[in-house]
């Protein structure tokens, strides 16, 4: 089973919901990647802070409600892995011209979570997506956390107007890869 997290999600609508109070597309779009993964568990925190006064994937979540509840689910051996999911507004510096889909894992951790980013990444493509993997600083707690119970763990950064349909899709590809390397004994 696979944890999707959404750390800044809001369940306010996108058209009333105010940048840098939440993220009002990746609730959305966590949950339709996790519908198409299917063995997925998904949790996104359901209090209403300012990102600058809780930021959910920073180590000033630890002993949080929502916090306690992610790091019991990377403690529990049903979990396999982390999709960390966050959206972008376009366009944003990503080393490619305007990508739909954009991987970050911790510099620490390329080795271990490799298998998981080559499946996301053959999967943008399979469903029309253009991604692109980077190296990331450890400030994703989350990753870290993953790290610590030595899980795959990747960020996915979705493009805010990435449609649902598409992060379906795109978590449906995933959970194909997936199965067909675990298959073959590559995950």
């Amino acid at each position: 089973m696979i944890l999707v997290t959404a750390p800044h999600a809001c369940t306010a609508p996108r058209a009333t919901a105010v940048r840098g109070y939440c993220d009002p597309q990746s609730f959305e779009l966590a949950l339709a990647l996790a519908v198409g993964l299917g063995e997925a568990r998904l949790l996104a925190p359901r209090a209403h802070l300012r990102r600058a006064q809780i930021d959910y994937n920073r180590a000033s979540s630890r002993g949080t409600r929502w916090r306690a509840e992610v790091d019991a689910a990377l403690r529990s051996t049903e979990i396999r892995a982390l999709i960390d999911v966050h959206t972008f507004d376009a366009p944003r510096d990503f080393e490619l011209d305007d990508p739909d889909v954009a991987l970050v894992l911790l510099v620490l951790d390329t080795r271990r979570s490799a298998a998981l980013v080559g499946a996301i990444e053959a999967a943008a493509r399979r469903v029309g997506l253009r991604s692109v993997a980077l190296r990331a600083s450890t400030a994703n707690d989350l990753l870290l956390a993953a790290r610590a119970q030595r899980l795959k763990a990747v960020l996915l950064e979705l493009r805010s107007d990435v449609a649902p349909t598409a992060a379906l899709r795109l978590g449906r590809a995933i959970k194909s890869l997936l199965n067909k390397r675990a298959q073959g004994g590559e995950d």
